[in-house]
């Protein structure tokens, strides 16, 4: 049971109570998608396609993308969870997540992505506009570049309502890295941050079911005190007590007792704690795995001795009756095959020859009194 990996629907967990709160949820998940077509909720084996998942198409299911190559993917809506796997060469915006964006083995790839948990595995060469509630964590990963999330579409503000998550609360730039020291690709530095980033800025129309662009593109999520007011610029707040971002605290030191912030820092934390204390759990399994496998190999061993102890004394008392033996038919091996003779047979009558047993048996006692 020592190091032992729980495997259910494509996640893997190494802490039990993490894999039975995953399956309660999947099944409390399936129950409520039942009568809804699932297909809805993945997109899979793509390349080189524009895919948009429209406001109010998820309505906060869980979602799954997985083997594109060369897409552009808009999910326009919000989510329980998102998990994109072995994306290359794609754009992908994602909406708000209530819960976590988990991305692994994807390549060569420019994100933006609102959440409330960002994980990173296995990924390499990302570009990551991101709101993220907590620490973004990354492991094994390295060239990945974060910025400030810069993505905007109409109904964003709903849905980041309907995610539960403050807009004005983000620490997007405060990455754990789990393999932090160590050499990744060939590289110790595994990400950077940008809070000055000048890249693009995703506007993205939403259209209703006769092609016709409904309202316009709206970010609640506001980039060094400056909130978005369309065609990707944003204006300085003018409010006279303007709540300060996330990204403001960090150059401004009066500013740190932004209660957003606050909040989503001992969150991050939280993580970090909780990161810790699981692996304080594998190293203590390992640790008693180590044992138990120490003191099994030492009793295989002294098993292994006892055995082949046992048989040299059955060996040696096995000769031992031998020897016996011998010396009780007085030493002479004639003798002792004097013994094994039954001289009382005789020939059956009408055989070809005849047995003279008698004078066979004179010749092993002449042989037998000459001590051959």
């Amino acid at each position: 049971f020592f190091g032992l990996s729980f495997l259910l629907f494509g996640s893997t967990f190494t802490l039990r109570s993490e894999w039975l709160q995953y399956f309660r949820r999947a099944m409390d998940l399936n129950k409520a998608m039942e009568g809804l077509n699932k297909e809805n909720f993945i997109i899979k084996q793509r390349t080189g396609e524009t895919l948009v998942k429209k406001p109010g198409s998820l309505n906060g299911y869980d979602f799954i993308i997985e083997f594109l190559t060369d897409c552009d993917v808009f999910i326009l809506d919000h989510t329980a969870q998102v998990q994109i796997d072995d994306c290359t060469n794609c754009r992908i915006f994602i909406g708000p997540v209530a819960g976590s964006a988990f991305f692994r083995d994807c390549k060569d790839c420019k994100i933006q992505v609102a959440c409330r948990q960002l994980r990173l595995r296995d990924c390499q060469r990302l570009d990551i506009g991101l709101y993220c509630f907590t620490k973004p964590a990354v492991e094994t990963s390295s060239e990945i570049a974060f910025s400030c999330w810069r993505g905007a579409y109409h109904g964003l503000t709903e849905h980041f309502a309907q995610a539960n998550l403050n807009p004005e609360a983000s620490t997007w730039w405060d990455v754990y890295n789990f393999n932090n020291g160590e050499e990744i690709n060939g590289l110790l530095e595994h990400y950077t941050v940008d809070k000055n980033s000048t890249e693009e800025y995703w506007e993205v129309p939403v259209y209703d079911d006769e092609g016709e662009e409904v309202g316009s593109p709206e970010d609640p999520v506001p980039f060094n005190g400056r909130v978005y007011v369309g065609d990707g610029e944003r204006e300085k707040a003018v409010a006279e007590d303007p709540q300060t971002t996330a990204t403001d605290a960090d150059e401004d030191d009066d500013d740190d007792d932004d209660d957003g912030r606050d909040e989503s820092s001992q969150l991050g934390d939280s993580l970090e704690n909780t990161s810790d204390k699981e692996a304080g759990a594998r190293a203590e399994k390992q640790a008693q795995a180590a044992a138990y496998l120490s003191t099994f190999y030492k009793e295989r061993k002294q098993a292994k001795s006892a055995r082949k102890r046992q048989n040299r004394e059955e060996e040696a008392a096995y000769l031992a009756s031998r020897e016996s033996e011998a010396s009780s038919s007085d030493g002479n091996v004639w003798a002792r095959t004097a013994d094994l003779i039954d001289f009382t047979q005789r020939a059956e009558k009408g055989a070809d020859h005849a047995c003279d047993m008698a004078r066979f048996r004179q010749v092993l006692r002449a042989a037998k009194d000459s001590n051959l």
